[in-house]
């Protein structure tokens, strides 16, 4: 386009720091950061508030963007044109630990139905630990590992601009990676403020009961490096 607003969208598949960073990205005085706006939406409607959205111009905005999972994007094909359309840079998370990936998203459905929220608030206790069955831990991993070949494989249709980040730099990098990003998105580095906190620890053997348990169960595998 002919203005000098960069339009971007974030890919993704949850519990990858994605509303992290798009609440901090909020934060920034030249930056408008949207979340998951296409939820729940026909085609026709996610196709009037992605223009509506690219569309936007203020006074002082630099970069204009939100996120998205695959799974809510209602026709695909149109998707990509509109990405072509708006000259829009597309920024994918990943989480390469698949293991606490799928102990995450188990814990986040905990947190979902006991505040209604996907996402722990600044200042708000975590819930106590606890103890999926194997079943479940199974079917979570299962889940998880097919959404991120899908997207995955929806990036290779993409020839827009690309910028792969993981999970892991945000918890290793979070410096490195937001000036990345401001650079990706031609905007200055500024202070950014995030009240989305970390739901789940780190160290699995403070959220999960049966740890060894589920360790042992995954002996052997592909993903028992990921303990």
């Amino acid at each position: 386009m002919a203005d000098n607003i960069t339009r971007f969208v974030l890919l993704f598949e949850g519990r990858t720091g994605s509303t992290f960073i798009m609440n901090a990205l909020n934060s920034h005085p030249s930056i408008i950061s949207e979340g998951e706006i296409l939820v729940r939406k026909s085609a026709q409607e996610q196709n009037d508030i992605m223009r509506a959205l690219y569309g936007r111009s203020e006074a002082g905005i630099k970069a204009i963007g939100f996120k998205t999972k695959l799974r809510d994007i209602a026709d695909t094909e149109n998707f990509l044109t509109l990405l072509d359309e708006f000259d829009v840079k597309v920024i994918f998370m990943y989480r390469k630990n698949l293991i606490k990936l799928a102990l995450s998203r188990l814990n986040a459905k905990r947190l979902f139905e006991h505040t209604g929220r996907w996402n722990q608030i600044k200042g708000e206790n975590p819930l106590p630990p606890f103890a999926p069955s194997i079943e479940e831990f199974e079917q979570a991993l299962e889940f998880r590992r097919q959404k991120e070949e899908e997207l995955k494989e929806f990036m290779e249709r993409i020839t827009r601009p690309l910028m792969v980040r993981y999970y892991e730099d945000l918890l290793e990098e979070r410096d490195v990676l937001f000036n990345n990003i401001f650079s990706y998105i031609n905007v200055p580095p500024a202070d950014l403020q995030s009240n989305v906190v970390k739901n789940t620890d780190d160290d699995m053997r403070n959220i999960l009961l049966n740890y060894d348990q589920i360790k042992e169960h995954y002996k052997g595998t592909e993903y028992e490096e990921m303990f």
